[in-house]
């Protein structure tokens, strides 16, 4: 699992990409069940309806999903599902301890992933210094991209490896419903604590709820633009 996070922030940064986006066919989907068991095997009658389940309700079935499912009973399964914070998703957890920039609050990311020197990018604006040449005199750890680099990081991960498949497929779906784009201005810094204060938390929970924390938000507030509405007369 380790690992597993590492490649996947080494992957997304060798790929590059401003903005924060996440397919959700992470997994790759099971075709139809067989409607008959094969010879000499157990019945499969329950089997079709397990692989729908999985096909809707988490990123499709990982090996041995199917006979887990299948052991617990496809009710008791989804209503597991709906409280995620009954299952144990400690090794997940585990894994994510590699991408530190997940735990950090805003101004914690604001002092790890420094913005720019504002002379340096004015000597890029100038034609002085190539973006290229700016870059570099960051080191790689220290860059803001980071923040969004581990961020799908993580995403890929707990797609692939969480127990909690309901919540990850629909903190996915209300995620690119309330997007933010991590490529404009200041939002890098607050995407990761918008996915994990706002989207997160409120998931599996009331609309009315996410809409508001949704709206309050710095992330938010920033993509729309929002900071720079007021009165003329406001101080």
């Amino acid at each position: 699992m380790k690992r597993f996070a590492l490649a996947m922030l080494t992957l997304v940064t060798l790929t590059g990409g401003g903005a924060l986006a996440f397919a959700a066919d992470t997994a790759p989907r099971a075709g139809t069940a067989p409607d008959e068991a094969p010879r000499g095997g157990p019945p499969l009658a329950n089997d079709r309806r397990i692989l729908h389940v999985l096909n809707r309700l988490a990123f499709g079935p990982r090996p041995g999903d199917v006979e887990r499912v299948r052991a617990v009973g496809l009710e008791a399964w989804i209503d597991r599902q709906l409280h995620p914070e009954t299952i144990d998703d400690r090794a997940t957890e585990r894994a994510l301890a590699d991408l530190p920039s997940l735990r950090m609050s805003i101004p914690e990311a604001l002092r790890q992933y420094p913005r720019p020197d504002p002379k340096l990018r004015e000597k890029a604006q100038n034609g002085q210094l190539t973006r290229r040449e700016m870059m570099e005199m960051s080191p790689p750890e220290k860059r803001p991209f980071r923040i969004v680099a581990e961020l799908q990081a993580a995403k890929t991960l707990r797609a692939v490896e969480s127990e909690r498949q309901l919540q990850e497929i629909m903190v996915d779906f209300w995620f690119n419903h309330f997007n933010v784009f991590a490529g404009k201005g200041d939002v890098r810094w607050y995407v990761s604590a918008y996915e994990r204060d706002v989207v997160r938390p409120n998931a599996l929970g009331r609309f009315a709820d996410l809409v508001r924390a949704s709206a309050r938000h710095p992330a938010m507030l920033f993509y729309l633009d929002n900071w720079l509405s007021a009165r003329r007369d406001f101080t």
